[in-house]
């Protein structure tokens, strides 16, 4: 009669210990006495000493050996002797036992958990170690499962202490640091010790409350990043970026290394935010939107993708975007403004209205703005940016003097404003070859400073090549410079036009003597030199032997 719950109990107690099935089963095989024992399982602790009272009186009449096993492990379970534990090997149902059977059914749950504590250690024959299911070897060595854990930091006993070989010193705060760090950690929940997911998760519960708001542990910073760079080893970079913003930092310095982190996961995987697609567009609004990412920490990264695609145009117009005004007037100065300027017409006829390149004019205007943030502000963009203001200005300055010497009687107010134009000119020429020559002969220094970007980013993303970029710049300062020349040459017939002087006049000597005074301060190649020079000569002797006769 006893065979099944004999069967059921040494098979299937070690697995659930259902105590409803047994107790179906023993009403099923007329086992009423021990029915009614199993339903009252859950009463205070009247029924376990009325039990163990019935224990001692057979022991003490020598029945104990007739009854199965099976049947009188149930009964001493009932007594609240855990000891029937011996042989379990899941440290879950060990505790399960001290839950149900071990303490009071009134008494808190704190009261189970220090009673299988103090059981581990001191029968560690009876109760199974709290260690995970994936430790098979149940030896003294190793993690304990996390949920272990977490009941310990709950009850914050010096059980703890004994189990770890330690002593108690600061109790409290060494059970909270012990017990969360033993939580966490990849081998408490998992056989994988690169796996962070559920430590992290559990951590971020943690934060979650008071108690552990303002927690800091150098193990939950290692934490954070071994999480991070896990997703990111996956290709979720994005949500890496959310692990590491949503990291507790209490102090400066960890808000600056927790930046740089997110800068270096964004920098690595910035070149996903410009391929085509929906996926990118969602990615870049989820940074932007949801993880709140600087718009500008975004352009700063996507102009140093396109630098290592060796992409200027493109590349400048993130910097504009992310406010980096002296990188990107590095870059329009040693890439842009001198081929935008070669590529430019020298001379310029009745129908030109702009003579500015595309582009060109926008990116010096937001650069002016922010001159007292740029070096070498006056030998680069401003260079550019005067010259092209001057070429615009000659231009109109041509158009209306056309227009205005074809009238009968052009209004005096109106030619004085014109010689008052071209005189500006005339000034901004002189200026213009004093930077132009000071450019040239600080060249090297210029282009041997290191790109501004290059201290902000921890890697240079493309080497500059100087030789071709100072090739450039020379070849772009000889030519400004004779085209300069050109504007003096133009300046003098208009205001000579203007005046009404004829070139023959004794006055167009002197004019021709200042001409070649400015030729001499500009930069310019020997062989334009000399045909400027030239020409000025000849027109000097004609003009000279015209006012002899």
């Amino acid at each position: 009669m006893n065979w099944y719950i004999s069967s059921y109990v040494d098979s299937e107690f070690t697995k659930c210990s259902d105590t409803c099935f047994l107790l179906i089963q023993a009403l099923s095989i007329g086992e009423h006495r021990l029915a009614l024992l199993l339903a009252q399982a859950t009463s205070p602790t009247v029924l376990q000493q009325s039990v163990k009272e019935q224990l001692d009186v057979w022991k003490q009449n020598g029945v104990l050996d007739k009854i199965p096993k099976s049947k009188l492990k149930v009964y001493r379970l009932l007594a609240g002797d855990v000891d029937v534990t011996s042989g379990l090997t899941d440290w879950r149902r060990v505790f399960g036992v001290h839950l149900w059977f071990g303490t009071p059914s009134n008494s808190p749950v704190d009261a189970a958990v220090r009673s299988y504590a103090y059981a581990t250690l001191n029968s560690p024959e009876v109760a199974a170690p709290p260690r995970t299911p994936y430790d098979k070897t149940n030896s003294g060595k190793g993690y304990n499962d996390a949920i272990f854990e977490i009941l310990m930091l709950y009850d914050r006993c010096e059980t703890k202490f004994k189990l770890m070989g330690t002593d108690g010193g600061n109790q409290d705060d060494a059970n909270e640091r012990e017990f969360i760090v033993g939580a966490l950690h990849p081998l408490s929940s998992h056989p994988y010790l690169l796996d962070y997911r559920l430590g992290w998760h559990l951590y971020s519960a943690f934060c979650g409350l008071k108690k552990f708001s303002r927690l800091q542990l150098p193990e939950l910073a290692q934490l954070t990043m071994s999480y991070a760079s896990q997703l990111e080893a996956v290709g979720l970079w994005e949500w890496a970026v959310y692990v590491i913003l949503n990291a507790p930092a209490n102090d400066a310095l960890a808000n600056e290394l927790r930046a740089l982190a997110v800068r270096e996961i964004v920098s690595r995987h910035i070149g996903e935010l410009l391929a085509d697609g929906s996926g990118a567009t969602e990615k870049e609004h989820f940074l932007v939107e949801t993880l709140g990412i600087p718009v500008m920490w975004l352009h700063e990264f996507k102009s140093y993708y396109y630098r290592s695609l060796r992409d200027p145009n493109n590349e400048v117009q993130h910097l504009l975007r992310s406010q980096q005004w002296d990188s990107a007037h590095h870059v329009v100065i040693t890439h842009l403004a001198p081929l935008m300027f070669l590529r430019s017409p020298a001379q310029f006829d009745e129908t030109t209205t702009d003579v500015w390149p595309p582009g060109l004019k926008d990116m010096l205007l937001q650069l002016r703005a922010k001159s007292d943030h740029i070096m070498d502000w006056e030998y680069g963009g401003r260079v550019f940016l005067d010259f092209f203001t001057l070429a615009q200005e000659i231009v109109d300055v041509t158009a209306a003097t056309k227009d205005l010497v074809e009238q009968p009687n052009p209004p005096s107010e109106s030619v004085r404003s014109l010689i008052n134009r071209l005189t500006l000119c005339d000034k901004l020429c002189a200026q213009l070859g004093e930077r132009l020559a000071s450019w040239g002969a600080d060249l090297e220094r210029v282009n041997s400073r290191p790109d501004p970007s290059f201290a902000r980013h921890p890697v240079p993303l493309r080497r500059r090549t100087p030789d071709t970029n100072l090739i450039n710049e020379r070849v772009c300062i000889a030519e400004m410079s004779t085209r300069i020349a050109g504007f003096i040459r133009s300046i003098k017939a208009l205001k000579s036009l203007l005046a009404g002087i004829p070139e023959t006049d004794l006055e167009g000597i002197s004019s021709s003597l200042q001409l070649a005074t400015s030729m001499t301060m500009l930069p310019i190649p020997q062989n334009h030199r000399l045909s400027h020079l030239d020409h000025l000569t000849s027109q000097f002797l004609a003009l000279r032997c015209s006012a002899n006769e």
